[in-house]
């Protein structure tokens, strides 16, 4: 990695490059070159990387300046440089105190850097900035060397002692996109359900990450006032965030126009805010706090997420929001998966006849952030535009950050565990059977299930949880609790229970799978035109069976996926003539079956 400078017509930014010599295309974020004012010929851009592996997205191809961050740096204008967004490169730190011959090293205007993610990839294309025009600095073997090119000295080789060695990346390019990576990794959990009762369900030992992670929540998490209250699992001690005011002030702006053309979504959206504020889970900074600005200081974006068939709205905070491609969840450790097996839960949740299902209220919501680490969940929001911005903070864990899951697990096992010899049962309920905030359990009587039912309850309340939506397949059961009875429900137009991913008709026991494929285009569904491979992927995927019960149905569409995979499409290119025949085939099989299975 190298530090340089590049001019556009807007202003000249500072930032890393990452020296790629078995690239052929040098890469720009996207963002970085908007903010300079760069303007050029759009189009696509094909990458194909290892084994053959291909993936297409929008591109750019812009000309830029650049230069070394020296001051007797000479300025190079270059082109064919393609803007790219989430190049999603990795971090690295230079630190001349941790080389060997750092005596001889110390001598050139090399730079320190902490935890830096470069935004450009320079290529064999721009490869005259970059080979060496001086002799390589400390001949020791086992050192690093300096090199000195035109945009400035940079340090090639290994660092540290022998056994630092061992525990050193190693840095690879990725075969794919960031979004297409994560179409990849979504589609290989969803296969690998099929390995279910075959592959061998063993926890990993836990990693580094994960034992900083868990140490974290063991000094942090305190019972006060009846609520658990913990820090957020960062990466490390030492990091800085960029200025994110005006990246969250531009997507509050951008969330207000949305408003003027639709008033439900205002109307919706302002009361789950208000609903935010008058429980506490956020507060309102006062004038003297928003002047105070910290390295920890990060301004989080929120945007509303809508569920069409239950006709709700939810607020997410985005931790995955980039500003000089660092976001929240970049210093954020996922921590260990303290859930149980999904199947597993699943499996148990058949075994007797009485079956009892439930949730907790807002989970995250109930875990409180410790002071220090809520200046990283400030956001902006007024009432009405008509009103300036003000800032905001989030006291309590956010949906969207990649450790609340953890957290809000850690919480409620410690919380279970306090009562381990007063109610036993119920806290193996609470460890056992749950996944994340949905409790499915079952029992041989309806005492047995109103016992350990109140018992859950109870346990849960003392840690600041509320559990609610308490149903049953049994009448007496939904009658103590304050439900219905469900016995005259009608599978086809009722609406079943949603648990663990999956629909349940507690009047009948079964489960029901909706194969309607609401979300799909009538298009598509009509066999009127060609899908892509995205929507192919989509359309056998709607179809949520951990347990396989709808094998013979869904096989083949598994099957049609990997003739797609072989064939080496993009996700947004139309499958090509020769499977056709098979997609229809396909199709016309799958409209022709009852909208409803049990």
């Amino acid at each position: 990695m190298i530090p340089i400078k590049l001019y556009g017509p807007k202003k000249c930014i500072s930032t890393y490059a990452f020296i790629d010599d078995g690239a052929d295309a040098t890469m720009l974020e996207w963002e970085l070159g908007k903010q300079i004012g760069l303007q050029g010929r759009k189009g696509n851009l094909k990458l194909q990387w290892l084994n053959g592996h291909c993936s297409s997205q929008q591109s750019e191809t812009v000309e830029v300046s650049i230069s070394g961050t020296q001051d007797d740096c000479v300025k190079y204008k270059i082109s064919n440089i393609f803007l790219i967004k989430n190049l999603e490169l990795p971090t690295q730190s230079f630190a001349l105190n941790g080389l060997k011959c750092s005596s001889d090293l110390s001598k050139l205007p090399i730079e320190n850097y902490f935890n830096i993610k470069p935004q450009m990839i320079l290529s064999l294309t721009h490869a005259f900035l970059t080979v060496p025009i001086d002799v390589p600095m400390c001949p020791d073997d086992n050192g690093p060397i300096a090199v000195k090119t035109r945009l400035g000295w940079v340090v090639y080789g290994p660092c540290g002692t022998e056994s630092e060695h061992l525990t050193k990346r190693v840095l690879l390019t990725r075969k794919s996109s960031a979004e297409d990576v994560t179409l990849e990794s979504i589609m290989r959990q969803y296969f690998d359900t099929e390995s279910c009762m075959v592959k061998l369900d063993a926890k990993p030992v836990l990693s580094k990450d994960d034992q900083r992670a868990l140490a974290i929540l063991k000094n942090t998490t305190t019972l006060r006032g009846g609520r658990f209250q913990c820090g957020l699992l960062w990466k490390s001690d030492e990091y800085k965030f960029p200025d994110s005011y005006s990246m969250a002030l531009k997507r509050l702006q951008l969330v207000e126009r949305k408003f003027k053309t639709n008033k439900k979504l205002e109307m919706g959206y302002r009361s789950k805010m208000r609903h935010l504020l008058n429980k506490g889970y956020a507060r309102r900074l006062t004038a003297e706090e928003e002047k105070i600005i910290s390295d920890k200081t990060f301004f989080l974006p929120h945007f509303a997420v809508v569920n069409p068939r239950k006709d709700s709205l939810r607020l997410v905070f985005d931790a995955a929001a980039k500003v000089q491609g660092v976001s929240l969840n970049d210093h954020l450790l996922p921590g260990p998966d303290l859930n149980q097996s999904l199947l597993s839960v699943m499996f148990k949740f058949r075994e007797k006849p009485i079956a009892v299902c439930g949730d907790i209220k807002e989970m995250f919501l109930q875990v409180g952030i410790i002071k220090e680490d809520q200046e990283a969940q400030r956001f902006l929001y007024r009432e009405s535009e008509s009103q300036p911005v003000s800032q905001y903070v989030m006291t309590r864990a956010i949906f969207g950050a990649t450790c609340s899951p953890t957290i809000a697990q850690y919480v409620k096992n410690t919380n279970a565990e306090m009562f381990v010899d007063k109610y036993p049962r119920a806290v193996e309920a609470i460890i056992r059977k749950h996944y994340v905030d949905d409790y499915v359990d079952c029992f041989s009587s309806v005492e047995e299930a109103i016992k350990v039912v109140e018992e859950v309850i109870t346990i849960h309340k003392q840690g600041g949880f509320e559990m609610h939506k308490i149903v049953s397949n049994c009448e007496s059961i939904n009658k103590h609790f304050g439900n219905p009875a469900r016995q005259t429900m009608n599978i086809t137009s009722g609406n079943p229970e949603k648990i663990l991913g999956m629909q349940w008709s507690p009047a009948t026991d079964d489960f029901v799978f909706d194969c309607r494929f609401q979300r799909v285009p009538d298009d598509i569904l009509e066999n009127k035109r060609i899908p892509t491979k995205r929507e192919v992927l989509s359309l056998v995927m709607s179809v949520f069976d951990p347990f396989g019960l709808l094998g013979d149905f869904t096989i083949s569409g598994k099957i049609f996926m990997q003739s797609l995979w072989k064939s080496g499409l993009g996700w947004d290119e139309f499958i090509p003539e020769a499977l056709c025949d098979s997609w229809k085939s396909w199709l016309c099989g799958l409209v022709k079956n009852t909208p409803y299975f049990l």
